[in-house]
């Protein structure tokens, strides 16, 4: 998002955040958000109508109260608000509230004490979809109805992870993103951003210690001047040492690395 649509975008965070600390039914907020953002996807008259900027604020937020006489009043109210900004583009308007319904979810497992356990289940059920390539294909293809994606997901997680990391995996296969893996990794990333932290991604042969681990944020802390939410894959292929990815930074300091980078010098 850019300009206009990145204000308008934190202002529906915030109304998602105001609703559930006055307390509203967190699941129950973000599965609504979710179900518009569907509803605007398929509609882009829709849209264009809600975030267009010559019509007045007061009858856009009327036009979306009409619409939405079957949700409860904490969507209503977060939509209403979210149609009085300016938006930079139609698409936009869908985005932020697809963004609202994840912080919905994120909100309650913060207030609850969850917030990093649904985290790890974010960031293991991803590296369970990057490890198989034909529950990759299957998650990321369009030609199929999100509904049979979805029911994997259910397949797959039901009674393994908590309630609120199921509805978010399957909002993740609903094809809004690049792929469900680009989808998971923009949750953890929101997740992050609520404990203010950056999600590193560090590549090791062998499982850290709880010493090594906290050398390791200490070190990268210091580094990228952020405290850091440290996401750990284990991979025997790097041999030794570690590979860090921070956002688009990659710090690689790995055997495997180096031994590469040795036979090219050689061979050259």
């Amino acid at each position: 998002m850019r300009g206009a649509s990145t204000r308008a975008a934190s202002a529906v965070v915030d109304s998602v955040d105001a609703a559930v600390e006055a307390g509203a039914d967190a699941a129950a907020l973000g599965e609504e958000l979710f179900s518009l953002c569907e509803v605007l996807d398929a509609q882009p008259s829709l849209r264009r109508v809600l975030t267009d900027p010559t019509v007045e604020a007061d009858r856009k937020a009327e036009l979306a109260e009409s619409l939405l006489s079957d949700f409860g009043r904490p969507t209503v109210g977060v939509v209403t608000d979210a149609v009085r900004h300016r938006w930079s583009r139609p698409r936009d308007l869908a985005d932020a509230l697809e963004q609202g319904g994840i912080n919905a979810f994120l909100a309650a497992a913060e207030s609850a004490g969850d917030l990093d356990e649904l985290d790890d289940e974010l960031f293991r059920f991803a590296r369970i979809v990057e490890g198989d390539p034909q529950l990759r294909d299957a998650l990321n293809d369009r030609t199929a109805p999100v509904e049979a994606r979805q029911q994997l997901v259910d397949t797959l997680l039901d009674d393994r992870v908590s309630a609120a990391a199921l509805h978010l995996a399957k909002q993740a296969v609903t094809g809004r993103h690049r792929s469900a893996s680009r989808a998971l990794a923009e949750m953890q990333r929101l997740a992050a951003a609520r404990r203010e932290r950056l999600v590193a991604v560090v590549r090791v042969a062998r499982p850290l210690t709880a010493a090594m681990r906290a050398r390791l944020v200490a070190a990268l802390s210091a580094r990228f001047g952020h405290e850091l939410q440290l996401n750990v894959i284990v991979d025997p292929d790097v041999i030794g040492g570690a590979r860090v990815t921070v956002g688009d930074q990659v710090v690689d300091g790995t055997v495997s690395t180096k031994l590469a980078e040795a036979r090219r010098r050689l061979a050259g």
